[in-house]
């Protein structure tokens, strides 16, 4: 009976052994965010002067979000038909905008942009026949010749619009081509 004895004894320290061994552990503190944002663990300890009754309690304090930077146009450069208020060749009469015309490059900064652009036929054309102006542009990436990124054809008289370009940011420039047209204008904007 000492062996039984033993292991009961032994039984017995062990179990002692391990439950004095675990550690309660201490339930999570519920604490309060006060009208000023301070943090208590009790709301009695909010420093205010009103009572606030509807006080919820939180277990770790909110964050601001940080604000997303609102994106804007900006305008980059103005294009337009070389000095239309010029004379041509000393006569007094204006000169027409009848060339192709390469732009100086720009460079764009966001991922979308826009050409608003206004074009008027040259009105020194018979009365029976309405003022045509064709007059039309490409836009490429500076190092490019063929592959564009947009572009716009016009063949009536006076015409104004806008173009959008969701080409990416570089540099880039327009290639206009102009018949018949007295002024043209292209302001290129970006978004950023």
């Amino acid at each position: 009976m000492n062996g039984r004895l033993i292991w009961v004894v032994l039984l017995l320290i062990a179990g002692i052994i391990v439950i004095s061994g675990c550690v309660q552990q201490p339930a999570p503190e519920t604490k309060y965010v006060c009208p000023n944002g301070s943090i208590v663990t009790e709301p009695s300890l909010c420093l205010t002067t009103t009572k606030t009754p509807n006080m919820t309690p939180t277990a770790t304090p909110t964050s601001t979000p940080t604000p997303t930077p609102t994106k804007t146009w900006h305008s980059v450069t103005t294009f337009s038909c070389p000095d239309f208020f010029r004379t041509t060749y000393g006569t007094g009469q204006p000169a027409t905008c009848d060339n192709t015309t390469t732009t100086a490059p720009f460079y764009i900064q966001g991922d979308m942009w826009k050409l608003d652009w206004t074009v008027t036929a040259y009105l020194d054309i018979p009365a029976l026949y309405p003022p045509q102006c064709r007059f039309s542009f490409s836009v490429y990436p500076v190092g490019e010749t063929v592959y564009d990124v947009g572009r716009v054809s016009h063949y009536k008289g006076d015409a104004s619009d806008t173009t959008y370009i969701y080409g990416g940011h570089g540099n880039f420039y327009i290639v206009v081509s102009a018949a018949g047209c007295q002024m043209w204008f292209i302001t290129v904007k970006d978004y950023y």
